[in-house]
Order: structure tokens, then sequence, then C-alpha cells
């Protein structure tokens, strides 16, 4: 397993040469005053940390483009605002199954101006999709076999799948790739992961 030191400054640099995340954190602020989104600690000064995180494993992904994308959990909008303010990405589908959140998410992407983004107040499970995904992702929400099948059924061949952890479980599908990470951000702090599995 390759451990990577996360150095903040630079991948937001990077991957927001233009700033636009800052329009995003001011939003996520002001609707985290009518829903906890995130915790206060999150909302005063872990935002750039967290936007970072999510944009990371694009270090490691050679693809730069994606037609079709879906966020499982989306919660307040991490990792699947950094990623669709960052990267190329042409239509994003957002899965949530709190309606508030859902309906906060809906105000997020109205305030940035955000185009072709479906929010979807439902369970992955209760979902049917007319094309499959090229990059899907998922923080927070714990990965089991059940759910695994069930993401990689609306991926097509060679599309990639960023989980924000690592599978706690033996993936036996030989077909796939599954490529796990560590990563800190400062020495001694605790080590997080995110996984990269290839259809």
């Amino acid at each position: 397993m390759e451990k990577i030191h996360l150095d903040i400054d630079l991948i937001l640099k990077k991957h927001d040469s233009d700033n636009r995340l800052a329009s995003y954190f001011d939003i996520l602020r002001i609707e985290n005053e009518k829903l906890n989104l995130v915790s206060r600690e999150t909302i005063n000064s872990m935002l750039p940390q967290l936007a970072a995180e999510s944009l990371l494993p694009f270090e490691y992904i050679e693809q730069n483009n994606f037609s079709h994308y879906m966020d499982i959990g989306s919660g307040g909008g991490l990792p699947s605002l950094p990623i669709i303010l960052t990267q190329n990405v042409k239509e994003s589908v957002l899965i949530e199954r709190i309606g508030k959140k859902a309906d906060s998410l809906i105000r997020m992407n109205d305030a940035l101006e955000l185009k072709n983004i479906t929010v979807l107040y439902k369970q992955l499970e209760e979902c049917k999709f007319e094309k499959p995904f090229d990059l899907v992702s998922m923080r927070l929400v714990k990965l089991n076999n059940r759910l695994l099948t069930k993401i990689l059924k609306n991926m097509h061949k060679s599309s990639i799948f960023i989980y924000y952890h690592k599978p706690e479980f033996t993936i036996v599908d030989n077909s796939l790739s599954v490529v796990t990470y560590s990563y800190s951000v400062s020495p001694g702090s605790v080590d997080k992961y995110f996984s990269l599995i290839t259809k």
C-alpha cells in the first residue's frame, strides 16, 4: 500500500487554480446554518482539507474527462461538489437518501449555477439509470459486497469507482483492479485511505 503525504495547498492550487471552491465553501457555510451538514470544527477550519482529500485520488487517475458521474451519499457535497467544480465532468447524479440534505444540495447547485446535475432523494438500491457511469464516488457510506455489486452494475468497462476508505471485506471479482492508498496530513496524524476500483 502506497503512503502519501497530503499537501493541501499544493492539491488545491493544482486543481482549483481559478478558486471556484471558495464559492462552494461560502454557500456550504450558509446551508450549514439551516441544517447540520458538517460539524462546527469542519465548517470553521477543515473545508480546504476535505476538498483536497476529495481531489487527491485524481493525482492517480489517468483519465481527465468524465461523461457521466455518480456520487452516493452526497450529504453536504463532499466529495461531489469539489469534483464537479474542478474536474471535467459533463453530467452528474448525486444520490442522497435524506430529504433535507437532498434539498440542500439542490440549493447549493442552484447557487453555484451548476448545470447537468440531478439530485435523487433515494437510496442507490431504489435507483434505475438509463446509461452507465464512468466515474463513481462514495464517502462516509460503508461498502459491502451487495452495495459493490449494485455499483458495478451501473458502471461500464474501464470506469473508476473512488471509495474514500478501504474495503473491509475480500473482493473476489478478479476482473477488478483494486488499489488502496493511505495518506496523512501531518506527521503523527491518523492515516486515512482511499481506494480506486477499476472495472
